[in-house]
C-alpha cells in the first residue's frame, strides 16, 4: 500500500507540474501573440526612414546640382539623428553600422554617379517572430520600387526601373523600457547593386 501511495503522489506532483508548465507557457505565447502589433509598427518605422533618406533632399533629388561636403556630413548627421531613437542606446555599434550602410549607398548619389527619384519600400508580409532570452527577431518580405539613373561617363544615361518582389529583412530588437529598440538589421537597401545585378 505504502508503494501505491508513494506512486499516488508522484503521479500527482508530475500532473500538477505539467499543468503550471502548459499555463507558463500559455501565458508566454499569449504575451509574444501581444507584442506583435508593436514589433510591426517598429520595423515599419525603420523601413520609412530607410525609404525617406535612400534618396538625397529634395533640391538635389534630379542630380543637377551637387551637395557641398558640408551639406553632406549634415545630411548624414541628420539621418544618425533621426536613427538614434529607433536603436537601443547602450548598442551603438548597431546604429553606427546602419548609418555606415546608409552612407555607402549614398555615396553614388553624392557624387552625381547615380539619380535616385523614388525608392517605395512595401512590407508585403510578417513571416516569423523568434525570441532568445530578451531577443526579438522579425522576419518579413518586402519589395523595392526604384527609378534609378545612372550616368555613363560620356555624357548619356542610362535609366532604371523595377521592382524587386519577395526580398527578405531581418530586424532584431531589444524590449526597453516597455518599447522594442533595435539591436540588428538585415534589410537589403542598396538599390545601386540591386539594379545593376538585375
Amino acid at each position: 500500500m505504502k508503494f501505491l501511495t508513494k506512486i499516488n503522489k508522484g503521479a500527482f506532483l508530475s500532473i500538477i507540474v505539467l499543468i503550471v508548465l502548459v499555463i507558463y507557457l500559455i501565458i508566454v505565447s499569449i504575451n509574444q501573440t501581444g507584442d506583435q502589433p508593436a514589433l510591426k509598427e517598429a520595423c515599419q518605422n525603420y523601413i520609412d526612414l530607410a525609404q525617406q533618406y535612400s534618396l538625397l533632399p529634395a533640391d538635389y533629388v534630379d542630380g543637377t546640382t551637387l551637395m557641398t561636403s558640408s551639406q553632406q556630413e549634415q545630411y548624414m548627421t541628420d539621418i544618425k539623428n533621426a536613427l538614434t531613437p529607433l536603436f537601443d542606446s547602450k548598442n551603438t555599434a548597431a546604429l553606427n553600422t546602419t548609418c555606415n550602410s546608409f552612407k555607402k549607398n549614398l555615396e553614388p548619389l553624392f557624387a552625381g554617379q547615380v539619380v535616385v527619384s523614388s525608392n517605395q519600400i512595401t512590407i508585403t508580409q510578417y513571416e516569423d517572430f523568434t525570441y532568445s532570452n530578451d531577443l526579438v527577431s522579425v522576419t518579413f518580405s518586402y519589395n523595392k520600387d526604384s527609378n534609378v539613373k545612372t550616368n555613363v561617363p560620356q555624357g548619356g544615361n542610362s535609366a532604371n526601373f523595377g521592382v524587386q518582389r519577395n526580398n527578405t529583412g531581418v530586424i532584431t530588437f531589444k524590449k526597453v523600457d516597455n518599447s522594442f529598440k533595435i539591436v540588428s538589421v538585415n534589410v537589403f537597401n542598396n538599390y545601386v547593386l540591386n539594379q545593376r545585378r538585375g
